[in-house]
């Protein structure tokens, strides 16, 4: 059976070719959906890391019951005397980071772009993390030096003037410096850097800081020094080692990030839902010409186990080939997205392609599966062929009828479909399981009302075919009786189209 399954792809190339177009662009979508998000996460580490490179211990506000994307809460400049009073610290300085706009002569923002703007202030060695490409460091309170990305994307340089807009006004600065952050983009976010105490000013937290950068004395561990200092600050500030820091912050980035791998995969498995009506229909298709190669087949002796397992071997190669391909195809869709990110605004950042074993396992065995139970209803109507039907003009003989219990399962999936995208949307879900929540229900709507449409097919035909045999004749009246006959074949048909327009409508 294994030499008839290969044959019979052979024979039938362009029509496989298709069948594995279908498996390979969902496939792609999912494997580019991981590849992606893998490599931001994998950026915003090295970005933490730099940021952090030369702090052994950093010191900052508590985020405890802080608001999502709210700056925290300043503290008084005093606790920078009192962290370097600590026995084993060899040098300390505090610093400013906080939100603020770059507005043009008319007070409106610059960028329409989605990442924030940022105000840092300057920082000695070795705190020092941004490296400057062009110019200088700003060194009084009329200076500023700003990010390459926002330089580039606003046409700005050297000498230019930046209206920077914080709680204390609107300031105009001459830019004397292009920076950067590592050899990464900044995601999209701006950053202008000025002297400390004109970042205290602009931001007004004048005689307060955002945080502390702490370097030990030779032969003091970070871990110890940290303990050391925590004793002598109160609970409201958080101490930890440098590499704690740029942990805790890169997994605040990716928690807030983790929404768009959802909706990147939700739109992966909507291509592979629709490329498995293409699958089962190609099959359907395929079958019903091969009934007398069949009946052949079961005349020399094959089995109907034999029979499915052809069967089932056939789309078994699609899918291994559909997966394998589409794995490949999905890197470089990856690299397709970023670049239309970037059009839009929003650079992601990235510090290198990184390509997961999971990735590669998941798309697979996801490629595979979908294949696999798109095929095998086909698969299971090839083994009823009898062997009498490769001497006849026989049809392939009908599916089983679908029973109440059938019907019942899809109405309580489009009920429960319905009730669970409400949840998510009227429920005040955290918005990860809002998420969640509305594309399960969508799936669950969308294979609920699949299941239930061949017995909307005869009444939906009729209906939509009354006037068109009015307008055609016979034609009119040949389309309503080839759509009604195969009620099963013209809803799967219409399923794919069905669910490429809520896609579009979403």
């Amino acid at each position: 059976m294994t030499k008839v399954a290969i044959r019979g792809l052979a024979q039938r190339k362009l029509r496989a070719f298709i069948t594995t177009l279908a498996v390979l662009l969902g496939v792609a979508f999912i494997a580019g959906s991981y590849v992606l998000t893998d490599t931001i996460n994998r950026s915003f580490d090295d970005i933490f890391d730099q940021a952090y490179a030369g702090t052994d211990v950093a010191i900052s506000s508590s985020t405890t019951g802080q608001t999502d994307g709210a700056d925290l809460p300043p503290f008084s400049e005093r606790y920078l005397d009192r962290v370097r009073q600590v026995d084993g610290v060899e040098k300390a300085a505090g610093g400013i980071f906080s939100t603020a706009r770059f507005v043009d002569a008319e007070g409106e923002q610059l960028s329409a772009g989605f990442a924030p703007e940022f105000v840092s202030s300057t920082a000695p060695a070795p705190f020092e993390t941004l490296t400057y490409t062009e110019g200088r460091p700003p060194e009084n309170a009329d200076e500023a030096s700003i990010d390459e990305s926002t330089a580039d994307r606003e046409g700005l340089g050297i000498g230019d003037t930046l209206r920077i807009a914080g709680p204390a006004g609107v300031k105009a600065y001459e830019i004397v410096g292009l920076q950067r952050l590592g050899e990464t983009s900044s995601g999209g976010a701006g950053t202008a850097q000025l002297t400390l105490p004109e970042a205290q000013r602009l931001t007004d937290k004048e005689g307060e800081l955002d945080g502390i950068s702490v370097q030990a004395a030779d032969g003091v561990s970070p871990a110890t020094l940290s303990q050391r200092i925590d004793q002598v600050l109160p609970p409201r500030l958080t101490v930890e080692t440098g590499t704690q820091a740029a942990e805790r912050q890169s997994e605040d980035i990716k928690e807030d990030l983790s929404f768009f791998r959802i909706v990147l995969l939700v739109f992966g498995g909507v291509a592979l839902i629709v490329g498995s009506f293409l699958i089962f229909n190609t099959f359907s298709i395929t079958v019903a010409q091969r009934i007398r190669e069949l009946g052949m087949l079961r005349t020399l002796g094959a089995t109907r186990g034999q029979i499915l397992r052809g069967m089932v071997l056939e789309a078994a190669i699609i899918g291994v080939i559909g997966s394998l391909v589409g794995v490949l195809a999905g890197i470089g869709f990856a690299s397709a997205l970023n670049a239309i990110f970037k059009s839009f605004g929003i650079d992601l950042p990235n510090t290198g392609t990184v390509i997961a074993a999971r990735t590669i396992i998941v798309s697979i065995v996801v490629g595979m599966l979908v294949t696999l139970a798109a095929a095998l209803s086909p698969a299971l109507r090839a083994t009823r062929v009898s062997p009498m039907a490769a001497l006849l003009e026989a049809e392939l003989p009908e599916s089983r009828r679908h029973g109440r219990i059938f019907t019942a399962v899809a109405v309580l999936l489009m009920l429960g479909g319905i009730a669970l995208t409400c949840v998510g949307i009227f429920g005040g879900l955290e918005s990860n399981a809002a998420a969640g929540a509305v594309g399960g229900g969508a799936v669950a709507t969308l294979f609920g009302v699949s299941m239930f449409s061949p017995r909307l097919v005869r009444p939906l035909a009729s209906l939509i075919g009354w006037p068109l045999e009015r307008l055609r004749g016979i034609t009119g009246r040949l389309a309503r009786e080839n759509a009604v006959r195969k009620p099963g074949r013209t809803a799967v048909t219409a399923g794919a189209l069905m669910i490429g327009l809520a896609v579009v409508v979403f």
